[in-house]
């Protein structure tokens, strides 16, 4: 496993995945009214929560399988499908006992088919993540990316169709969303079956191992879905559609940072998962150091071009959303250093710490959500996420630096050679990528 190439694919793949991703921002921005928009957002951010509730750590818990105990690869891809499957549906069905009270607390009197679409994407959304993680703990990583940049890219493609050629509104959007997911879904499940197959055996015991360690990292990961998503909702609850959506820009347009520091994050994990406890504290501080210096960079330059580029790309109405893209900047880079940490405390079965510190910025984000948005709106809402990730970041950075002996100088103060690394391994992926497809495109090769 090489993880500079790995990071370097997963650099090119966010690369490639952004101006799609962007691209569809801008589309729907443009196509759907500003409360269309705003009951999109929510219906999404309702589909992941519920997939995270559904998923009980087990995607995080296949990659521990592979790469620290060992586990058959076809075991683990066949049990993974089984999971999702009994999981998601029992999930689906409590949300349908409980449809109204969704209906009318979290998607905010959403029209008819927007509560059965967001349910209906739920199965797809986990085959894909648990998929990618399986790719990744097999050191396949190609297939995750190439499902990353399928998703922007179809989906944008689905909404050019059902926006713009064929113009539509809101119900048609998550429909052609759905039918993206499904599609893509299909196809990872098939390249990692190709390269590892299935079984009909299945360990028990490995099935407990996932099932108790992914339990340890879900009260977490679903505790980090909830506060990211607690904003969001509760603008819903105080205001009106339309600030749903102005928030929902903004988030997304600070968001196009993330995959800087997820790449990294990613590429990580499997690396920290096979080395010690004091081998793995010193490679967590040489990535977290690397992910704070590409965010900074991309946060500055966004902060910059934001007040003219926003609304004169979105529209006019969505200048609104220029303030709470310059508040949420600075928790992009806070959370820069909590991914990789995350990862670190993941990989070494202390998970004890990301639990402490996600439900305490939990805490304060509900607490400063409920304070600050009935008084300030969504800018109250872009102060309490950035306060928020502050807590989760210095909780997590206080236990690693009290657990590994390493200083905080060590961790977040970048090097000259983090970034001569970084740059030379992705310049010799790309030399590579360039030179095999001049070969397969000379006719003296024989293909």
């Amino acid at each position: 496993m090489n993880f500079y190439r790995n990071v370097a694919g997963l650099l090119l793949t966010s690369a490639a995945t952004i101006p799609f991703g962007f691209a569809t921002s801008i589309l729907l921005a443009r196509y759907l009214t500003p409360e269309d928009r705003g009951a999109y957002a929510l219906a999404l951010a309702f589909t992941i929560l519920v997939a995270h509730l559904a998923q009980f750590g087990w995607a995080s818990a296949s990659v521990y399988r592979l790469r620290r105990l060992a586990s058959d690869p076809a075991e683990v891809v066949s049990s993974s499908l089984l999971f999702i499957g009994a999981t998601s549906g029992v999930v689906i069905l409590l949300c349908v006992a409980i449809e109204p009270w969704i209906v009318n607390t979290i998607l905010r009197g959403a029209l008819p088919g927007v509560f059965a679409l967001s349910l209906g994407l739920v199965p797809f959304v986990m085959i894909g993540v648990v998929m990618d993680n399986i790719s990744r703990g097999i050191d396949r990583f190609a297939i995750g990316n190439w499902y990353r940049v399928g998703v922007v890219l179809l989906t944008l493609l689905a909404g050019l169709g059902v926006l713009v050629f064929h113009p539509g509104g809101l119900i048609d959007m998550l429909g052609a969303t759905l039918a993206v997911r499904v599609a893509l879904a299909a196809g990872i499940v098939a390249a990692v079956v190709w390269q590892t197959g299935l079984s009909w055996s299945f360990g028990l015991g490995g099935v407990r191992t996932a099932l108790r360690f992914g339990s340890k990292n879900y009260a977490t990961a679903l505790a980090e879905k909830v506060r990211e998503r607690t904003g969001l909702f509760l603008i819903a609850f105080f205001l009106d559609p339309a600030q749903v959506a102005f928030f929902a820009v903004a988030a997304n347009l600070v968001a196009r940072l993330k995959p800087v520091t997820e790449a990294l994050g990613q590429a990580a994990f499997p690396e920290l998962a096979g080395l010690d406890e004091d081998g793995a504290s010193g490679f967590a501080c040489e990535v977290s150091r690397q992910s704070l210096l590409w965010v900074l960079s991309a946060g500055l330059l966004l902060g910059a071009i934001a007040p003219l580029a926003v609304p004169l790309l979105f529209g006019a109405p969505y200048a609104a959303s220029v303030a709470p893209v310059l508040i949420l900047l600075p928790g992009a880079v806070l959370v820069a250093v909590y991914r990789v940490l995350f990862r670190y405390f993941m990989a070494v079965d202390m998970q004890r710490y990301n639990v402490v510190a996600q439900n305490c910025a939990l805490v304060v984000s509900v607490v400063l959500n409920l304070l600050l948005i009935p008084r300030y709106g969504i800018a109250g809402a872009a102060v309490a996420s950035v306060l928020s990730a502050g807590v989760e970041s210095i909780v997590v950075i206080e236990a690693f630096r009290r657990q590994s002996g390493r200083g905080v100088r060590e961790l977040l103060v970048p090097r000259r050679s983090d970034l001569d690394v970084l740059v030379l391994r992705a310049a010799r992926l790309v030399r590579r990528v360039l030179m095999s497809r001049g070969t397969a495109g000379d006719p003296a090769s024989g293909e």
